[in-house]
């Protein structure tokens, strides 16, 4: 049993206060122990919206990285997201994989351009 060291980027627009919290809960009854990191606030990106709260959450899981991006989908559309949303929108809980252990895939876009 391989334990894989994953970190998320957590963002939303919509209700974030309620959204991250009950997102953040929601990760950890799944996977457990969440290291956090403090939240900052970004303009929306690509489209006029509210401002996004962001942080980056940082966990350990024995699921590999098709089943952990399946479950990291679930919880999304479980906080409303809707599964035909254009790419740059407003969001109630966007749950990005940043980074999987040390595994590089195209499919899952990991690591994330934007952080390496």
């Amino acid at each position: 049993m391989t334990i894989n060291r994953v970190y998320l980027g957590i963002g939303s627009n919509i209700d974030p206060d309620v959204n991250i919290r009950d997102g953040l809960k929601e990760l950890q009854s799944r996977y457990g122990e969440l290291s956090i990191s403090p939240v900052y606030e970004s303009k929306s990106f690509g489209f006029d919206g509210a401002d996004f709260y962001n942080l980056v959450v940082g966990l350990n899981t024995e699921l590999d990285i098709d089943a952990l991006a399946k479950q990291l989908r679930e919880i999304e559309y479980q906080f409303g997201r809707n599964k035909n949303e254009i790419r740059y929108s407003s969001r109630t809980l966007d749950i990005d994989l940043l980074m999987f252990a040390d595994h590089i895939s195209e499919i899952h876009h990991v690591p994330r351009s934007d952080i390496t």
